[in-house]
């Protein structure tokens, strides 16, 4: 075997191996999309100062109640408050939205992709029902979307850990 003929058998075999090596590699595995917990975890969210609890429900696919919510911060009773027995214009007070601590809103949510969910839920306090997705980021992120007609908001929710002593339980007031 002549030299040239060595040096072109090595060349074949050093490129047949990378080729063979790199069909046999596999590919990279996809992170896996990040699932609702089986038990309750905690939601910070973004448009509002409050924790929301999400859990799955077998009727609805997840529900969700308030946790801790901060009682200056009167668009929670806008969205959500009670507001039959009200005049328009009736200041809203810190008991009022202390008041929604523990509310679940009526709600329809469902996993339709993997780490997607879509739903809706109904805002009592504005008397409609918006849509609903949220994108799972990782376990310690939800991009959330609430939409209306050609209406839509978008929002970071961040994972809460129990326990946390900036958000605790919160209690309705007693009467």
């Amino acid at each position: 075997m002549t030299p040239a003929t060595r040096q072109k058998l090595r060349t074949s075999i050093a490129a047949l191996a990378t080729a063979f090596g790199v069909a046999a590699t596999p590919a990279p595995a996809k992170a896996a999309a990040p699932e609702l917990p089986q038990s309750p975890t905690l939601w910070k969210t973004e448009s509002f100062d409050a924790v929301i609890q999400l859990q799955p429900c077998p009727e609805t696919g997840v529900c969700g109640s308030l946790h801790w919510v901060n009682p200056s911060d009167t668009a929670l009773f806008e969205k959500f408050g009670d507001r039959s027995g009200r005049s328009f214009g009736d200041d809203i007070t810190k008991d009022d939205v202390k008041g929604l601590c523990g509310f679940s809103p009526k709600m329809q949510f469902n996993q339709v992709a993997p780490g997607q969910w879509q739903g809706k839920m109904d805002l009592r306090g504005m008397n409609m029902t918006v849509g609903v997705e949220a994108t799972g980021v990782d376990d310690k992120t939800m991009h959330v979307k609430f939409s209306k007609g050609i209406f839509s908001q978008s929002e970071t929710w961040r994972r809460v850990e129990a326990g946390d002593p900036r958000y605790p339980k919160c209690e309705k007031p007693k009467p």
